[in-house]
């Protein structure tokens, strides 16, 4: 092997050891990074063959790098609801946005065209920015399937072009008006049946949204017709109008008055149809509202509306299933991968369904960041998976068909500082080792340069 030979492997050995030794750094430094992924440096023979095809050994080293995209950094809580780390395998997708305007940065063509739609990530420190949407430590936007009023999804739901940004403005606006309204509560048993008068009885009001997001409460009472003698009683249930919380009238067509008969057997119960069917009567509260049903309970049960003997008169209780404009808590990533916004009376609704990325080979994604990363053609291509558990028979274990996500958590750096160290010495050692090489092979060529004929 010649001197030159030497001091070429002593430089190209030191190279690689420099390089090592900045992917060591990388590491360290972003130990607390959330979602980080490690690289590790590897090296492999450099051979090169002469004119005649001989291969020559000894030639140098080359170095390379893998990423760790196969490993899992810790979960650590944080207890924002927006905040969400994969347990299994897998990626939130994620997009650049124009920080002028709050737009995806490229649209979904430009994307698919130059390969880089969706971005994937294990970084899920998501928080509203200015502009609504949920960005990570990057500034990275978190894509979903956008759901409709059903949480049904408006798209198939299979393909990343009918993927958009996940945005918080929609749900601070939103409101639904009410389809159903149900009451519970006790009537005495022993009020009176007497009296031709159809609205003396028990009274009640029941909160409804319409559909300009305006609530309104309607009025109820509860009318003793009779009592059996098996000790059965005979009710009426009239609305008698509604009036929005400013003390106007609900405008109506129709007039309101009687919505129909109960009976309720000598346990109190509701009698007549079928043991746990709901006992509902239509609301006609005119064309600001939905078609409306007002729920008293079931056949056979003691919840909802019922008539003990020996109970007094309560206060009733009730509930609706709308959402009234203004009255918007929070958004919140839930456990199976929804985005899902809370309101003031308790409803909810589901507005994204985030997909989980997965592709085969994790560990040949192109890394744009330590938490960014795009498919190749070595990675194998993008599968879009749901999160969580599907339902099984009764009984039997949860059949899990995605990973699951720890809500109101992030996933840590893969780096593990004790194992950097110890690549470190080595790195040092090894570097030290070449430049060693290259100072022995000088003073050979300096012996070579002073021999006299």
């Amino acid at each position: 092997m010649s001197i030159n030979r030497i001091l070429s492997n002593g430089v190209l050995g030191a190279t690689a050891q420099s390089h090592a030794l900045n992917v060591i750094s990388d590491n360290i430094a972003n130990a607390r990074t959330t979602g980080y992924k490690r690289s590790e440096a590897q090296f492999s023979d450099f051979v090169v063959t002469d004119r005649f095809s001989k291969r020559l050994d000894g030639a140098g080293v080359r170095p390379g790098e893998r990423l760790r995209t196969d490993s899992t950094g810790g979960i650590e809580q944080t207890g924002q609801s927006t905040n969400a780390a994969i347990v299994g395998n897998g990626f939130f997708l994620v997009q650049e946005i124009d920080q002028a305007t709050g737009d995806p940065a490229l649209t979904s063509a430009q994307l698919t065209a130059n390969n880089r739609i969706p971005e994937l990530t294990r970084a899920g420190d998501f928080q509203e920015d200015q502009y609504g949407n949920l960005v990570n430590n990057t500034g990275r936007a978190l894509m979903g399937f956008k759901l409709d009023e059903s949480g049904n999804t408006i798209s198939d739901g299979t393909s990343v072009n009918d993927l958009e940004l996940v945005s918080v403005d929609e749900m601070r606006s939103y409101y639904q008006g009410s389809t159903t309204l149900s009451v519970a509560g006790n009537l005495p048993a022993s009020a009176s049946s007497d009296g031709d008068d159809p609205f003396k009885g028990i009274p009640t009001t029941i909160r409804a949204v319409d559909n300009e997001g305006r609530y309104a409460a309607v009025s109820l009472t509860f009318k003793k017709t009779a009592d059996n003698s098996d000790g059965s009683a005979d009710w009426e249930v009239y609305e008698d109008g509604a009036v929005y919380d400013d003390g106007s009238a609900v405008p109506r067509a129709g007039a309101s008055g009687l919505l129909g008969n109960i009976t309720f057997g000598p346990d109190g119960t509701l009698t007549g149809g079928t043991d746990g069917e709901d006992v509902t009567f239509a609301l006609a509260l005119g064309s600001n509202f939905n078609n409306v049903a007002l729920n008293i309970g079931q056949y056979g049960s003691l919840a909802g509306i019922r008539s003990v003997p020996d109970v007094p008169l309560t206060g009733m209780a009730s509930g609706q299933d709308g959402i009234a404009a203004g009255t918007y808590r929070g958004v919140e990533i839930t456990s199976d991968g929804y985005v899902r916004a809370t309101y003031g009376n308790g409803e909810y609704r589901d507005f994204y369904q985030v997909p989980n990325g997965v592709v085969i080979n994790p560990t040949d994604l192109e890394s744009v960041s330590g938490t960014a990363f795009r498919v190749t053609e070595n990675s194998g291509e993008l599968q879009l998976k749901t999160f969580g558990a599907e339902a099984s028979p009764e009984g039997e274990t949860p059949m899990t068909v995605g990973a699951a996500l720890a809500t109101g958590a992030i996933e840590q750096s893969n780096t593990d500082i004790a194992d950097q160290f110890t690549t470190l010495i080595v790195a040092q050692r090894t570097y030290s080792a070449n430049t060693k090489i290259i100072s022995t092979a000088d003073e050979m060529t300096q012996t070579a340069m002073g021999l006299k004929a």
